[in-house]
């Protein structure tokens, strides 16, 4: 198994200007418009795992599949019950 270490987003902080270290792999979101999105997929990668959940668990119609790595170095994902049905839908 390869090792998963905390990895630099491309995401650019703004500000200290720098790229940003997240356990959040990957953020697909679901919003009600492609750039509130686009932007809370942006603002997830920055901010990390466990913020990126405590935000989306306050938002109305956003729903998220986020991949991340734990501090034991797996790979695990979180996904709410509004993305599962999404993806049920025909």
């Amino acid at each position: 198994m390869i090792p998963i270490r905390r990895r630099f987003v491309h995401t650019i902080n703004p500000l200290t200007g720098l790229s940003e270290k997240s356990n959040l792999l990957s953020a697909t979101v679901l919003a009600p418009t492609c750039s509130l999105a686009d932007g809370y997929a942006t603002a997830f990668m920055a901010m990390g795992y466990e913020r990126a959940v405590e935000l989306v668990e306050k938002l109305e119609k956003v729903d998220v599949y986020l991949i991340y790595s734990t501090a034991e170095e797996e790979v695990k994902v979180y996904s709410t019950p509004g993305f599962e049905q999404a993806l049920l839908k025909e």
